[in-house]
């Protein structure tokens, strides 16, 4: 399988990158979808500082 990078918020200012292998298409309605470009929002710096936005938080890393 195709390595696939992953930024992985572990815990509260605590990110690392993590190899996982890219998905593989088992289904007639599965798609890949390749991405060109990402972003990072006020959310994931609430994340990354806060652990959490409001009631909702960080659990186990994601």
């Amino acid at each position: 399988m195709t390595p696939n990078l992953s930024l992985v918020l572990n815990k509260i200012n605590d990110i690392t990158f993590e190899s996982y292998d890219a998905p593989e298409i088992t289904q007639p309605t599965d798609v890949i979808v390749e991405v060109k470009k990402t972003g990072i929002c006020g959310s994931d710096i609430h994340y990354y500082t806060y652990g959490a936005i409001e009631n909702f938080g960080l659990r186990s890393p994601f």
